[in-house]
């Protein structure tokens, strides 16, 4: 190839900042083709990029490289180890462009060329190397443990936002850095501009939206417009959106908004009505500011009722525009997407989706029929056939009533349509993950909630099951990382910290438990305050009580649990555990007795749980495992 290689380039000096960028944006484009044909380069550096005569970047030798293929869930051929490609299975690449857990000799994924792609852009601009030294201890002590100096301190005229991109790309952890090479390239386009870090983090809360049309039965339209725009913001990394359960607990409550936004920790809250009047719909939404209660934003759509769609769309929208919010690509194209043209799908599915956060055999089992009846009419409907598994699974897992022997195989033909509609997007991946893990396919579960997690690290479904993956796995380690990924995507997820602490327990990490636990005291009491019938905030915080010096607490919070679902397999086996923690032995066996002669089963979970710990030599508790093998 004719040209010169970045090293030549940069051994005369820096490049010009505009140079630089233009050529980190073309490296940053060849990785993320690499990346998305299951390629991770690993030896990412100024010698292994060309520049042409025409000052074009062209990434070369991927003689190190290593096939991501394990990543891929559409296939039983494809291998399930990392691939050397050159066969050796030695120390490979150059220490000093490696990322610190390449280093380590540690599993990697895209981030890992990412942490490369930052030494080399560095480089680039300040002509030189942000962690050599003289000897290769030095530079892999640096690499470890040494931040380098923002490049700001060598070069003027830089980009308000350079110092805090490179900060990000060379993060020592792996989930500090971008996600994905999108998202590098999203970020240059916007260096110019205050960075995210430093700026107000701001969380908002979706309420639901009042329905003002004559017929009562419209409300699952007001509800689930909000709940579709909550769910679009969530996409919105510099957004931090408070979950539909906390949201919701507000529904057809009278208040100040000042005071609704104290109780849930919102920084702003999105409102508005829906009225329908034959064909036409008119929305009317605002965006208020907690501190003061003044209007940010706020407007009316008057429009038929088929552009519902494009509506939700432009309030998204409309609600970042108003928050001072640059939207990366990948951001706008969520906001934008639109996932059916049958106005009667979208009601059944509307329909269905609030009958299964109902939670209960018969709610879920309508909600089942309902999300047929929608992807029977609209085929593509790729929301419709997610919620399907979704509520298949629950059936499959929790449904002692409802449950039917065909209900495994609705969520996997379901999630096989979800895969050939969009095998790419992370719920998809999702879906299949957690298809594969209920039927014992813990590598092909492991793989795919991995792969959703780099698509969509807003995600908090893949955080969260992929914990509980790497759970029943028996790596606590990774679930423990998962589960905490998990809270900080939502900050209300009370259910993600309690079960890191059961871990950490175990793990005994006592420290970080003390820490883990008082967030989620804070985040449990504020919840049960809003919803004092939630059996499982009382079940999983009866252990955070226990564990924070208030034993008595912690076991009224277990009785209060049973007696909100005495039949509920899930409310006994968390209790069980509790009572496993603190030594009332037989109570536990009680309950777990009790689940399996119901039908409830999922023997990997009890086999893996280290709250079951103080359980397994107990001969009952060898029975409940023997009884679960042989049904």
């Amino acid at each position: 190839m004719e040209g010169e290689t970045l090293a030549q380039r940069i051994a005369a000096g820096p490049l010009p900042v505009d140079e630089a960028l233009r050529l980190a944006d073309q490296i940053a484009a060849a990785l993320e083709e690499a990346h998305r044909c299951g390629v991770l380069h690993r030896d990412l550096k100024p010698a292994n990029v060309m520049v042409t005569p025409r000052g074009v970047a062209k990434v070369l030798d991927f003689g190190l490289a290593r096939s991501l293929w394990a990543d891929r869930v559409d296939g039983s051929d494809a291998p399930t180890r990392d691939l050397d490609l050159t066969g050796r299975g030695e120390f490979l690449g150059t220490l000093a462009y490696m990322s610190p857990e390449q280093a380590l000799g540690r599993a990697l994924d895209a981030r890992s060329d990412l942490f490369s792609l930052g030494t080399v852009v560095y480089e680039m601009l300040t002509g030189r190397h942000p962690f050599r030294a003289e000897a290769a201890g030095g530079t892999l002590d640096r690499l470890l443990n040494a931040d380098p100096e923002p490049p700001s301190t060598w070069v003027h005229g830089l980009p308000a936002g350079a110092d805090a991109f490179l900060r990000r790309l060379l993060a020592k952890r792996p989930e500090d850095r971008y996600a994905a090479a999108t998202d590098v390239r999203a970020a240059l386009t916007h260096l110019d501009e205050p960075p995210i870090e430093h700026r107000k983090s701001l969380t908002i809360a979706v309420l639901p939206f009042a329905n003002s049309s004559a017929d009562p039965h419209d409300e699952f339209l007001a509800d689930g417009m909000a709940d579709e725009i909550l769910t679009a913001l969530a996409k919105v990394r510099s957004l931090r959106v408070l979950s539909r359960t906390s949201s919701f607990a507000f529904k057809g409550r009278a208040g100040d908004v000042r005071d609704i936004a104290r109780q849930l920790g919102a920084d702003v809250v999105l409102e508005g009505s829906l009225r329908r009047l034959d064909r036409r719909l008119r929305v009317a939404t605002q965006l208020i500011d907690a501190d003061d209660g003044y209007q940010i934003w706020a407007d009316r759509f008057d429009r038929d009722l088929e552009d519902v769609f494009a509506v939700q769309d432009e309030i998204a929208e409309s609600v970042a525009g108003a928050l001072q919010i640059v939207l990366s690509q990948p951001e706008r194209e969520a906001l934008q997407r639109i996932s059916t043209d049958s106005l009667e799908a979208y009601e059944l599915y509307l329909r269905g989706r609030g009958l299964l956060r109902r939670f209960s055999d018969e709610k879920v089992a309508q909600a089942q029929y309902l999300l047929h009846r929608a992807v029977a009419l609209d085929p593509e409907y790729l929301p419709a056939w997610l919620s399907l598994v979704e509520a298949s699974l629950w059936i499959y897992q929790w449904g002692l009533k409802s449950r039917r022997p065909g209900d495994l195989e609705i969520a996997v033909e379901a999630s096989e349509r979800a895969r050939e509609l969009a095998p790419d997007r992370a719920e998809t991946l999702t879906a299949i993950g957690l298809v594969a893990w209920l039927r014992d396919d813990l590598p092909r579960a492991v793989r795919a909630l991995q792969r959703a997690r780099e698509i969509d690290p807003r995600l908090w479904e893949a955080a969260f099951f992929l914990a509980r993956v790497s759970m029943t796995a028996g790596d606590r380690e990774s679930a423990v990382r998962h589960y905490l990924e998990a809270a900080e995507i939502q900050p209300d997820d009370f259910q993600s910290l309690c079960l890191a602490g059961s871990l950490l327990e175990g793990m005994g990490r006592e420290e970080q438990l003390l820490e883990v636990n008082r967030r989620a005291l804070a985040i449990l009491e504020a919840h049960v305050r809003l919803h004092p019938d939630d059996a499982r905030a009382y079940y999983l915080g009866c252990r955070v009580h226990h564990d924070l010096g208030d034993v008595a607490k912690g076991i009224e919070w277990a009785e209060t649990a049973v007696s909100l679902g005495p039949n509920d397999g899930g409310v006994r086996y968390n209790v069980a555990c509790f009572y496993a923690s603190i030594g009332r032995v037989d109570d536990a066996l009680d309950l777990l007795e009790a689940n399996v002669a119901t039908g409830w089963g999922f023997r990997h979970w009890l086999e893996q749980d280290p709250d079951m710990d103080p359980l397994r030599e107990h001969a009952r508790f060898r029975a409940v495992l023997e009884r679960m093998r042989e049904s």
